[in-house]
């Protein structure tokens, strides 16, 4: 029934014409193809013709079966073999308004299918180029080597110490610092004629750049001369004093316009990116707040903070101090978050916002060691600790970004992490690859086609958005039309998923290749990632771009995640086709008759899943560390499942 039309003189055997086929098979049922429409119907408006009837929906009534009866097209008292008799039934005032469902025939290469396939070709084939898995995971290998597999000793009682089992201790962390810092990733260190391994050389191993100096934070003279006394600092250049700091409590900083003449490597081919500190920390500290249960607070009066958790992946100072919270030590002395003194040199550590206490490491063993033992001295009690550097491979032409996160847990367990991204500034470039600059120009061809090819998606999907929004309208308000539109198709779900993650992947590569972007009619667009450049010339303004790296690294990250994301559900939107071929047609239609059987299946089998779950992180999470919360816990049942 059209809307706005109020006569009941409706007859649906003048809009549409069909033909009856007998069964395919003895006790099969009937099947009514449209034959012929009217020009002006709305049969003809959604261009039937040829299409199967498969239901007839009248009232809250659904019928699939009961029409197609064999008996009842051949009852004189009903269809009397001719299938006009059906739509006349229908068209009865007490039926009406109804709505007839048709199925056409299926195309193998519909305008839909070539789509999808090409969308789902063309993002693979460009995903697989651009990210390089194979070179990213040898550069980010070489990396987890030097962090991860050292090893030493370490005595009363005598044991064999790394990375897993290291505590937060100085003695413990200075022989990590030394093993894994010192003679690994700023190991190997020279000018530019040679490079010699720090722990070969003892001329390398005490490298001090001669045109840079250390940069301390200090407006006391007082204490600026007690820090040039000190005699882990006497050989050094020191300042109290530079242009731009980039907030750091201590760090290097170039005495003026010179050369970088002394440069650091890894593996020989990975060299550092920054100019004035090639490894950088931020350091966290704690908050205590006095304990006023009376139960406990004589032998334990001050407890940490709840606003003290995930510190190394937030800044928890700017958390407390935002919250104007009253914090002290353990040991009950008031803590200023904002300001430290040191014990030991009496510096001065302030808090720098959005990052905490920043410390340049510079870019050789004997800079990072000066640095590190006068802080380990100073004794902040910190909570959190994030080592943080860049490197650069010029055969690969990719960058590795690195952060080494070590948190002190409340029950006093050391957490540790490494996390490193391997990205190339230039997102289409090939590297090291057989015809580079062909396959770079590829990449950005592919990019290309792969936008126009989501534009047509997304006009696709829209498309049949405005069809459900003009059949819902006719029986139901049209608000209702995204839920029709849902539960009409299931691959409907998958359709609008792949548009959004599309969406979100397309962003990600905009926004990595504009960090702070900006755009003008004589220049075009301009950003910090197509315009980086290493330079061999630094002056007393030149600062290190660590902000701009680990935002490119995050973005970059980001990239990655979504595009597995999306080429799974792509993958699976590809599927949808199988019926086009017989075979899988039935394994498909199986499988939609027992969605329910499935569900309650699936459903039982979650149930004895999280069950055992939950047995193994209570009974066993005391005692080895992947039951120890529940999400690892269900990552080992997992991997049991999957045999690993």
């Amino acid at each position: 029934k059209r809307p706005g039309n109020d006569s009941d003189d409706i007859d649906i055997s003048k809009d549409v014409s069909l033909r009856a086929v007998d069964p395919f098979y003895p006790d099969g049922m009937m099947h009514y193809y449209v034959q012929e429409t009217a020009p002006d119907g709305v049969a003809q408006d959604y261009k039937v013709q040829g299409f199967r009837l498969v239901g007839i929906f009248s009232k809250g009534n659904y019928d699939r079966e009961k029409f197609r009866s064999q008996e009842r097209f051949e009852n004189p008292k009903y269809y009397k073999r001719d299938p006009q008799e059906i739509l006349k039934e229908i068209s009865h005032p007490d039926y009406l308004p109804v709505r007839l469902e048709f199925q056409g025939k299926v195309r193998v290469f519909s305008c839909e299918c070539i789509l999808v396939a090409l969308l789902c070709c063309i993002f693979l084939i460009f995903v697989l180029q651009v990210t390089r898995v194979v070179d990213s995971y040898s550069l980010g290998r070489i990396h987890r080597i030097a962090l991860l597999d050292k090893e030493w000793y370490e005595y009363h009682p005598t044991r064999i110490m790394d990375f897993r089992n290291m505590s937060l201790t100085r003695k413990s962390f200075s022989s990590w610092m030394k093993e894994a810092v010192f003679e690994g990733e700023l190991g190997c260190v020279g000018t530019d004629e040679f490079s010699q391994f720090a722990g070969e050389s003892s001329s390398t191993a005490n490298l001090l750049r001669e045109n840079w100096q250390l940069y301390v934070h200090s407006t006391s003279p007082e204490t600026f001369l007690k820090l040039r006394s000190l005699p882990e600092l006497s050989g050094l250049d020191m300042v109290n004093t530079a242009p731009d700091t980039e907030g750091m409590v201590a760090g290097f900083v170039p005495k003026g316009s010179s050369q970088k003449d002394v440069g650091v490597r890894l593996r020989q081919w990975n060299v550092a990116v920054m100019p004035n500190n090639q490894m950088r920390m931020i350091l966290q500290t704690g908050c205590f707040r006095k304990v006023t249960n009376e139960r406990f607070n004589i032998d334990y009066p001050h407890s940490l903070d709840p606003l003290v958790s995930g510190c190394a992946s937030s800044d928890c100072m700017g958390r407390v101090i935002n919250a104007g919270r009253s914090c002290y030590t353990f040991d009950g002395d008031h803590l200023d978050e904002r300001e430290q003194t040191g014990a030991y040199t009496g510096l001065k550590y302030g808090y720098t916002k959005d990052k905490g206490i920043l410390l340049g490491l510079g870019s050789t063993p004997a800079e990072a060691r000066t640095v590190w033992e006068m802080v380990s001295q100073d004794q902040l009690g910190a909570m959190a600790m994030t080592l943080e550097f860049v490197t650069y491979n010029g055969n690969m032409d990719m960058f590795t970004h690195a952060r080494v996160k070590f948190e002190l847990q409340p029950t006093g367990l050391l957490q540790r992490n490494i996390e490193v991204v391997v990205f190339p500034l230039n997102v289409f470039n090939m590297g090291l690859t057989d015809y580079r600059d062909q396959r770079t120009q590829t990449n950005r061809v592919l990019f290309i086609v792969y936008l126009v090819v989501t534009l047509f998606f997304f006009c696709w999907v829209l498309r049949d958005l405005l069809i459900q929004l003009h059949l819902t309208s006719m029986e139901k308000p049209w608000y209702m039309f995204m839920p029709d539109y849902f539960m009409d198709d299931l691959w409907n779900t998958v359709d609008v998923a792949c548009l959004v993650i599309n969406g979100f992947v397309i962003n990600s590569i905009f926004r990595y290749i504009l960090i702070d972007g900006s755009f003008s009619l004589k220049e075009g667009f301009r950003s910090w990632t197509l315009d980086f450049s290493v330079s061999d010339w630094v002056t007393v303004q030149t600062t290190d771009s660590y902000e701009e790296f680990g935002r490119a690294a995050d973005l970059y990250s980001s990239f990655q995640i979504l595009s597995s994301l999306n080429g799974l559900f792509l993958v699976l939107r590809f599927a949808k086709y199988f019926r086009c071929v017989s075979s899988l047609r039935l394994v498909l239609a199986t499988l939609a008759a027992a969605v329910s059987e499935l569900v309650s299946i699936a459903a039982a089998l979650l149930i004895v899943l999280v069950a055992l779950v939950l047995l193994l992180h209570t009974r066993f999470g005391l005692l080895f560390e992947r039951y120890a919360t529940f999400e690892s816990s269900s990552r080992s049942i997992f991997l049991f499942l999957t045999g690993y």
